[in-house]
């Protein structure tokens, strides 16, 4: 189980994103931040980026003295939670087939919507325009877009969370526990 957040949301007018995540090419890091600054020119949008990788000095020293970019590095899970608690979404902008990116699940369950590639077993866990949206992977125009209009339409943000926390108990251990179970009776005829 993911810890639950020890902080309130920030609702100050700045619309918030996050990048929790290892900082090297495959995940898309840098086309997101290419992404928020150009937005930033017309938005109020920051985004904050946790974790670590062989990208973070070359995107620190590139893109760290601007107001709309944070770099938090390696935090604890619990920062994670805390960190989500404060933004508006989590982006996930992964160029190679993710697998089951736990970050999503814990935003997810924390009723946090998802902007993600749409690639690899990415849409299993995010479903377009129910619970956040999917984007063509490595595509800087339709990202720009898809997250240009979430921020001048954010009344999306309150719905997708109510679905995001309506479906989070397909993540809880009991019931993953439940189902191992009942495949394997399924299995030895039982």
């Amino acid at each position: 189980k993911y810890p639950a957040p020890q902080t309130q949301p920030i609702r100050d007018g700045v619309f918030r994103l996050l990048y929790a995540g290892q900082i090297s090419p495959q995940k898309g890091v840098e086309f997101l931040i290419e992404t928020v600054v150009k937005l930033a020119q017309t938005h109020k949008v920051e985004l904050t980026v946790l974790g670590d990788g062989p990208q973070r000095t070359d995107l620190e020293a590139r893109f760290g003295h601007l107001t709309c970019i944070h770099f938090m590095g390696a935090v604890s899970l619990q920062a994670v939670a805390d960190h989500m608690a404060q933004s508006d979404l989590l982006c996930t902008p992964s160029l190679w087939f993710e697998n089951l990116p736990g970050v999503i699940i814990q935003a997810l369950c924390q009723g946090l919507p998802v902007v993600a590639s749409d690639t690899g077993g990415i849409p299993e866990l995010v479903t377009h325009n129910v619970n956040g949206q999917l984007l063509p992977p490595g595509d800087p125009d339709s990202w720009y877009a898809g997250l240009a209009s979430i921020i001048e339409a954010p009344t999306v943000i309150d719905a997708w969370s109510k679905n995001a926390l309506a479906g989070a108990n397909r993540f809880s251990p009991e019931r993953a526990t439940d189902e191992y179970l009942s495949f394997m009776h399924m299995i030895i005829g039982q």
